[in-house]
């Protein structure tokens, strides 16, 4: 299968920026685990909880993420991402079984 030029793969094709796992509160009883920049920018941009959304810590992380993207690091992503959590309430501890 071949795929035109009226077909664009460059943000499917390219791998992802990987990060160290970080894990927030979906649900009140739902964990979710984000280990990659782009799953958590769609995060922050659709599910993020209202309230906090477009916030200056959001607008923060939303940044860093762009950096992130272009610089192909994503450390200060994820502390962005952390501190944007936290302050939402919706930072959840690291499984303690999980491998560092």
């Amino acid at each position: 299968m071949t795929f035109g030029p009226h077909r664009s793969s460059v943000f499917m094709s390219r791998e992802r920026l990987v990060m160290r796992s970080v894990h927030v509160w979906e649900r009140p009883s739902e964990r979710r685990i984000f280990t990659d920049v782009e799953r958590s920018v769609k995060f922050l941009m659709r599910a993020w909880p209202q309230e906090f959304h477009g916030t200056a810590k959001h607008r923060e992380a939303l940044w860093q993420a762009e950096l992130a993207l272009k610089s192909d690091e994503s450390s200060e992503f994820r502390i962005a991402f952390i501190v944007v959590a936290t302050a939402a309430g919706i930072l959840a501890p690291r499984d303690t079984s999980e491998a560092t």
